[in-house]
């Protein structure tokens, strides 16, 4: 008996089956009832206020729009889905070769699967940033590529098969017996997939999508490689996402990008439903997947091309990792100086935060929780080090190309000391990121509103593809009535467990302290709804309290479901699905996340400028959806040709000035300068009004093409101007100026 009782935490914890479950609850049965079932009617009781329902007719219109699915299909979908798989495969396989040459790297094939394609995903987007500092960034050399690659990853498939050569892997937990709860789970599940999948059919009107996540790939494409953007302030910050991104615009377009960014987070949810099996149970993994997917946060992100559910699939994968790494060494490992878990932990976390800055914080949350639990488990400090080298590794290619392009490794970041360039208005740069004012703390009122937050968010109001949803406030109190093993061990806890409420714990902490913006919570969301479903469906509690909670769960998962399903009739998602909008109508009519719309203009473009044209945007920042090289400064950065108006002594000088930047065209839309009459950097008045830029304006430009529609729900005055070469002589020739016309309206308007 004494023995049993000295046996290793390694081997208790390896040994625990996926069926136990931990008596980890603090708060008797009776108790736990009484606290829940009041929370529960708080939370009840303020939606039923403002009067939210659900609706059936939401859920018939869902399963509808299931019958339009072979008319997508036909129509690109087969063969982005056929791209996508090839993807994964590639990344499978050369994740595979990565983890095979980790010593000791042993996992369940649920999880290194998931290992392997992480590994891969953050290989081939260093692979496509080393492509493109050597400017291969091309059509033919990244289709060949591409195409190549999935051949011999196939042929290296059947040989390693024919072989018999596959990993070891650790026996992986039986599937516990599925209910009507888990059923009905997994359906919702397979419905939030299928409305991501068809979703990402519709033509892209993401902002950021437009402005960096797919413009800055495809204007590298555009040129043939990766090159300075000081005009746009999002080219400094890590780009890993993108640069698959540009592969995939490479061989289809856009909706291959959005389908990559949904197949992220569906990958997200089958690696926590591996480490869940592993750790806890089949069950939990389902509530897990359940919570991931279906906040409405995560679903909007699945329609479109951003990054933030690739940040969840690195940050997922790698914690896998570290659950093994805080683990209690066999004695093979006692001599081993490798430490494979830690390392490959760290790569993954620096491939995470190579998908934005954001994630940093949650980084360093990792590598803490590493060095607080691999001490428990009487680890070396070195290995923690080893993570956070690992990390700083693949990080440091987007350090060193800020610093070669911008002089400032961190860039736009810290602009004030570093480099040769800065955004214009970087004030305006972070509350656009909602960044938090922590002086506010200082005050009753600003701290009470930050303790409220998570109660606010979640029942107050929720702009578009910004909320998190009723399943997280409402299962609140099963996550602090748990007994995580924070303060010292316990037997009935397992130590990944007490490690998830870590680095979940440093996700909130790090979104909340640095943002008000809630779709910045994501990377930490797989951790948080993983927490949440262990303290649900493990936590100790009775059946009857499990099962209340999944009731909860799957109420409150249906909720927001229906709320993002409504959204997509809202900006018009659907009636592209059903075929009742054509691509062009789309593109050319405002809706909610879709102001002012440009895209006649740039298919004009497209259709009748010679592919060497080199065109300015002025007053859009939208480049994507351009066939030209363009240049388009964002809302925050100097704009380089009001730049060179501002340094011009005449009109012949500002024309040199642009012909040596290769600029051949500017396309100005005069309405987008109204709508930010206040923005000095996309109209800067006193340079608008200068001489220089008049008589520019007037003898230079020549119009192409124009539209323009003052009244109704669709305004707009676009304009595609070529730049001559010789100025004009005849003052009737002379070109009308749209901007100073929007200064007069102004004028008239008192602004």
């Amino acid at each position: 008996m004494k023995r049993r009782k000295k046996r290793s935490r390694e081997t208790a914890d390896a040994a625990t089956p996926a069926s136990a479950g931990p008596s980890c609850a603090l708060i008797p049965a009776q108790a736990a009832w009484a606290a829940f079932g009041l929370w529960f009617l708080l939370v009840a009781f303020t939606y039923a206020k403002r009067g939210i329902r659900l609706g059936l007719s939401d859920w018939i219109a869902f399963l509808g729009l299931l019958s339009f699915l072979p008319r997508v299909l036909a129509d690109g979908l087969f063969f982005d889905l056929a791209h996508a798989a090839g993807f994964w495969f590639l990344f499978y396989t050369a994740g595979d070769a990565l983890l095979r040459a980790a010593p000791g790297a042993e996992a369940t094939s649920g999880e290194r699967r998931a290992l392997s394609c992480a590994l891969g995903a953050g290989a081939a987007s260093l692979l496509m940033l080393a492509l493109g500092a050597l400017s291969l960034w091309r059509p033919l050399v990244l289709n060949a590529l591409y195409y190549g690659s999935v051949a011999a990853c196939g042929a290296l498939w059947f040989y390693r098969r024919r072989r018999g050569d596959s990993p070891f892997c650790e026996k992986t937990p039986p599937r516990d017996a599925r209910g009507p709860y888990e059923w009905a789970a997994l359906a919702l599940i397979a419905g939030a997939v299928g409305m991501g999948v068809m979703a990402t059919t519709a033509p892209e009107i993401f902002y950021d999508s437009l402005v960096y996540h797919l413009a800055l790939p495809k204007l590298y494409l555009l040129r043939g490689g990766i090159s300075p953007t000081p005009e746009n302030a999002f080219s400094g910050s890590p780009l890993g996402i993108q640069m698959i991104y540009g592969l995939c615009l490479s061989l289809s377009g856009e909706n291959l990008a959005a389908l990559m960014h949904a197949s992220f987070g569906a990958a997200t949810a089958a690696a926590m439903g591996a480490w869940m099996r592993r750790w806890a149970s089949d069950s939990t993994g389902i509530l897990a997947a359940l919570l991931f997917l279906l906040t409405p946060i995560a679903l909007y992100a699945s329609w479109h091309a951003g990054v933030d559910l690739g940040a969840c699939f690195f940050m997922t994968t790698a914690f896998i990792a570290l659950s093994r790494a805080i683990l209690d060494p066999t004695d093979a490992q006692r001599t081993e100086r490798f430490p494979a878990w830690a390392v490959v932990s760290g790569l993954l976390v620096g491939f995470a935060v190579g998908t934005k800055y954001n994630v940093g914080p949650l980084g360093a949350g990792f590598v803490l929780t590493h060095a607080l639990l691999a001490r428990r488990a009487g680890r070396p400090l070195r290995e923690t080090a080893w993570m956070a080298a690992a990390a700083a590794a693949v990080f440091a290619p987007w350090l060193v190309k800020n610093a070669v392009f911008y002089g400032n490794p961190v860039y736009p970041f810290l602009h004030e000391r570093l480099g040769w360039t800065h955004p214009a208005l970087w004030k305006p740069f972070l509350e656009a990121a909602g960044s938090r004012d922590l002086s506010a703390l200082a005050a009753a009122a600003g701290l009470k509103a930050f303790l409220l937050t998570p109660w606010t968010m979640s029942t107050g109001s929720w702009p578009l593809g910004d909320w998190p949803g009723p399943a997280y406030i409402t299962l609140t109190p099963w996550i602090f009535f748990v007994g995580w093993g924070l303060r010292r061990e316990r037997e009935d806890v397992p130590r990944p467990w007490t490690a998830l409420f870590w680095v979940a714990a440093a996700g909130y902490a790090s979104w909340t302290l640095s943002s008000r913006l809630v779709r910045f919570l994501l990377p930490a969301l797989p951790l948080l709804a993983a927490a949440t479903a262990l303290a649900v469906d493990r936590g100790g509690f009775s059946r009857g309290l499990r099962r209340f909670g999944w009731v909860l769960a799957l109420f409150s998962v249906m909720f927001g479901f229906q709320a993002a399903f409504r959204q997509g009739w809202g900006i018009g998602q659907w009636d592209v699905l059903r075929g009742k909008m054509t691509r062009f109508d789309y593109l050319t009519h405002q809706r909610v996340t879709y102001g002012l719309p440009y895209y006649s203009a740039t298919r004009w473009m497209d259709r009748h400028l010679p592919p060497e044209a080199k065109v300015v945007f002025l007053g859009e920042s939208r480049g994507f959806y351009s066939e030209r090289d363009f240049i388009a400064a964002t809302v925050y950065d100097h704009h380089p040709f009001w730049v060179a108006v501002g340094e011009a002594r005449s009109a012949a000088d500002l024309r040199r000035r642009l012909k040596e930047r290769g600029v051949t065209h500017i396309f100005q839309s005069a309405r987008q300068m109204h709508f930010r009459y206040d923005s000095p950097v996309i109209l800067p008045r006193e340079v608008v009004v200068s001489e220089v830029f008049m008589e520019f304006w007037a003898t230079y430009t020549d119009l192409l093409w124009e539209e323009r529609e003052d009244g109704g729900e669709n305004p707009r005055w676009l304009g595609v101007y070529a730049l001559l070469n010789e100025p004009k002589t005849d003052p009737k020739m002379f070109s009308r100026n749209p901007a100073r016309f929007v200064l007069e309206v102004l004028k008239k308007q008192g602004k």
